[in-house]
């Protein structure tokens, strides 16, 4: 199974989030390792309903085997397409998918940065060629689009979170699906 494959994979990354970057739900093979670990810790506290828990582990673990199928083909055609994002929250993501992001406004959303920083992103975008600036709707980011006006690249939308997103049984998938679709829609044009 995909839990099984990728455990003991997590990488350590050291900023506002702690000792570990916890997004790793934006890498479906790492949250293949999350279900197996709840079952896991499900079966411990509740023997007699195991085989429900195991089977609706198996289940969702296909799902997110098939989703990875799904992303890794959808983004490949922009693997190679330079960007940058508003806050560094999508290594997994990049780190999965191979995809090319080159820098982010910030480690932590809550903290604006200066005119030096802001100098550096734009320098950043000329030299590796960035084709598009992503802002989140969790976080008013007028920085994001003044790189993209000053730069002349394009201007899009990830969420992370999926703010935009019916809650519901479906919304993990339908939160990749919209990011992968939006780093699309963005970086092929």
């Amino acid at each position: 199974t995909l839990a099984g494959q990728h455990r003991n994979q997590y990488e350590e990354h050291h900023h506002e989030h702690g000792a570990f970057d916890l997004h790793f739900w934006l890498d479906p093979t790492r949250a293949a390792i999350a279900v197996g670990d709840i079952a896991a810790a499900l079966v411990a506290a509740d023997p007699a309903n195991a085989a429900a828990y195991q089977a609706n582990a198996e289940g969702l673990l296909a799902e997110l085997d098939a989703l990875d199928t799904e992303l890794a083909a959808t983004l490949e055609p922009v693997r190679e397409v330079p960007y940058i994002v508003f806050h560094d929250g999508y290594q997994y993501l990049e780190a999965r998918y191979d995809l090319t992001g080159v820098g982010s406004v910030t480690l932590n959303p809550e903290i604006p940065i200066g005119a030096g920083r802001l100098s550096e992103l734009e320098a950043i975008v000329e030299e590796r060629g960035a084709r598009c600036a992503f802002g989140e709707p969790q976080f008013a980011a007028p920085v994001v689009e003044t790189i993209a006006d000053d730069t002349g690249i394009r201007f899009g939308t990830l969420d992370y979170l999926g703010a935009t997103v019916e809650a519901g049984p479906d919304a993990y998938a339908a939160i990749l699906r919209a990011n992968a679709a939006s780093l699309v829609a963005c970086l092929s044009q």
